[in-house]
């Protein structure tokens, strides 16, 4: 949400602005958040779409904000931003809107530059590719993990809490709590709230890892201050 005065202002200097897609210059990973909130506020749909991921996910110590990952989604989308659609049809499936959530995931695959920004190399939109093969009919699982492992490779955070997860639970995937332990104590350690809360779930259990109550009342405590529910 657009809760600051500053805030209110970003969204009004957007309006004003032309809009134009690119791919990152240079490895998102290592871009200054700075720099991409700049980038969104001139009016590029593809940095739109990361600031609206970021904002969902708690990237760059960024607190979990679905009111402001989908104001920054649509303002991507209206321009046929292709992880601004991402976002957006992540928003609706976890409504429990499917029909809405996978037109907007055939928007992004068929009618946006999504597949072009994946053989670019570009980490979000690997992840965002990733999510499409494992959750929009015709599922590929063994392509969405593929595409999730490059990502988590890249150092994306969100993807590799989203990898380790998905080997923590076996979802596609056989079950395997040292790789699940890997990729998210990789997350964890960039402060991402997913990360921190299956690593948190992995102690509590002794999945994969030594049991430890305080290791896991510390993690899901982190997890929860940055507002993930």
């Amino acid at each position: 949400m657009f809760s600051s005065p500053l805030s209110v202002i970003l969204l009004i200097l957007v309006g004003f602005s032309m809009p134009y897609e690119s791919s990152a210059s240079a490895p998102i990973t290592r871009e200054s958040l700075a720099s991409i909130q700049a980038r969104a506020l001139a009016g590029d749909i593809h940095y739109q779409g990361i600031l609206a991921i970021f904002h969902k996910f708690g990237e760059r110590g960024l607190t979990v904000d679905l009111d402001e990952a989908e104001r920054w989604a649509k303002l991507s989308a209206a321009k046929k931003g292709s992880l601004g659609l991402c976002v957006l049809a992540a928003l609706e499936l976890e409504k429990g809107n499917g029909e809405r959530g996978r037109f907007l995931y055939d928007e992004a695959y068929l009618h946006s530059n999504l597949r072009s920004v994946v053989k670019s190399q570009d980490p979000i939109a690997l992840f965002c590719m990733g999510m499409i093969e494992i959750d929009n009919p015709p599922r590929n699982f063994a392509k969405g993990i593929r595409h999730l492992t490059k990502s988590s490779e890249m150092g994306f955070a969100t993807a590799q809490a989203t990898l380790g997860m998905i080997y923590f639970t076996g979802i596609g995937v056989k079950k395997n709590p040292e790789l699940a332990i890997k990729w998210c104590s990789r997350a964890a350690r960039e402060k991402l709230p997913l990360g921190m809360f299956y690593l948190g779930m992995a102690y509590s259990m002794g999945d994969g890892i030594p049991r430890s109550d305080d290791y896991a009342i510390r993690w899901i405590r982190a997890a929860a201050d940055r507002q993930l529910t």
